[in-house]
């Protein structure tokens, strides 16, 4: 096994990290009061906590136990989206840090939802709704919720946003800054994008700002905020409410994800073929860095 030098910093400067669980329910997309989404404090990892590694002496090292690295994911029920975490020093044993519902929909089925983490690894941002939803283009588009999360302690602050349910959305990246989307898109026109950008130690909204076309996967990076814009990568930048888009490069494939990397620099894969690629943007060029099968 590959053995990092921090599985937290790695997963915040490689791509393909992106975890959803999607199940199928039937329901109307209707109007929600203001609630609390549901946190539940990290619990310490015992005896009977199911592991990744029987041995992690032997498969992750032996100073796997003074480690901080952390995995934080996501999976859905009928009683929210648990946002779950699990650290190295525990053998990867999984436990649940949150879980994201609305009081005001009881009865909906399984929820749904998308999480990332932060630059720092302190905080994770969730975007999550009821799975029947995922068929509902008002709420697909415009319609889910989104939440920061502590990962100390499990606390959840509410964004008061309405956003994108979207696998390319939220984008995490450079510190503890975290972009939502939303957008007006319907089955004839492209709409507008709003990009609502957060920051996560505050769980505040920093500013709301809208981009016209489809804009995804937009991640802020140490460099300033990207996004994808009709095949290429874009630099976004805003003033008061309005976002503009410049052409960095043309994407080099259909792409299905976006990472920030280190030192400012954009990692996407990519689909070639029957290949998976993974290529680097360096603010000038994409390089390959690998490709599978």
């Amino acid at each position: 096994m590959m053995r990092t030098r921090g599985l937290r910093r790695y997963f915040a400067t490689n791509p393909l990290i992106a975890l959803s669980v999607v199940a199928a329910s039937a329901a109307l997309v209707p109007l929600v009061s203001p609630d609390t989404p549901a946190q539940t404090a990290p619990a310490a990892a015992d005896a009977t906590t199911p592991r990744l590694f029987s041995a992690p002496g032997k498969d992750l090292g032996s100073g796997y136990a003074s480690s901080s690295d952390a995995i934080v994911q996501a999976t859905g029920d009928a009683e929210g989206l648990h946002i779950l975490s699990a650290r190295e020093s525990d053998g990867f044993s999984f436990y649940e840090i949150a879980r994201l519902n609305r009081k005001s929909l009881s009865d909906v089925g399984p929820w749904t939802g998308y999480v990332c983490t932060t630059g720092s690894g302190n905080y994770a941002a969730a975007v999550y709704a009821p799975s029947a939803w995922a068929n509902e283009p008002g709420a697909y588009e415009n319609g889910a919720f989104a939440a920061v999360i502590r990962l100390s302690d499990g606390k959840v602050t509410e964004v008061p946003d309405r956003v994108q349910l979207a696998y390319f959305t939220p984008g995490c990246g450079a510190d503890d800054q975290v972009a939502f989307t939303s957008s007006s898109a319907t089955d004839r026109s492209a709409g507008d994008t709003t990009v609502i950008s957060v920051d996560a130690a505050t769980g505040s909204v920093s500013s709301r700002r809208t981009v016209k076309g489809y804009l995804t996967h937009v991640t802020p990076t140490q460099k300033g905020t990207v996004g994808v814009l009709g095949g290429n990568l874009v630099d976004l930048k805003g003033s008061g409410k309005k976002l503009s888009a410049r052409k960095l490069g043309a994407l080099p494939g259909p792409m299905f994800a976006l990472t920030a990397s280190k030192n400012g620099t954009v990692d996407v894969g990519t689909v070639d073929d029957k290949s998976s690629v993974i290529s680097r943007f360096n603010g000038k060029d994409f390089t390959e860095l690998g490709r599978a099968p």
